[in-house]
């Protein structure tokens, strides 16, 4: 994993993966070299975590090609950390989204 917190180690394609998925470890040491990888803990605002990394790249100018998410889901929800993103809480992250 690289430090997303230094400029110079910010790369154009950030992974977020979500530290509940069984083996998550096997994910992050499959990810290239140059990727910026964050893992979620399980006990933590998913939505919180991604939004400061990303905060980073506004800040330091820095554009993005890709964003990635690993997490668990079901259909019309999202598992990120210690909360679920669907229907009725993503209007409490439109901010943040």
């Amino acid at each position: 994993m690289q430090k997303s917190d230094n400029p110079s180690f910010l790369s154009q394609n950030i992974v977020f993966i979500d530290s509940q998925i069984e083996n998550y470890q096997f994910l992050v040491s499959g990810i290239y070299a140059g990727v910026n990888v964050v893992v979620i803990p399980q006990n933590q605002d998913g939505i919180e975590v991604i939004t400061t990394h990303l905060e980073k790249y506004i800040n330091y100018r820095q554009n993005l090609e890709a964003i990635h998410i690993f997490s668990h889901g079901s259909p019309g929800s999202l598992k990120l950390g210690n909360i679920f993103l669907n229907q009725d809480t993503i209007k409490l992250y439109k901010n943040q989204i």
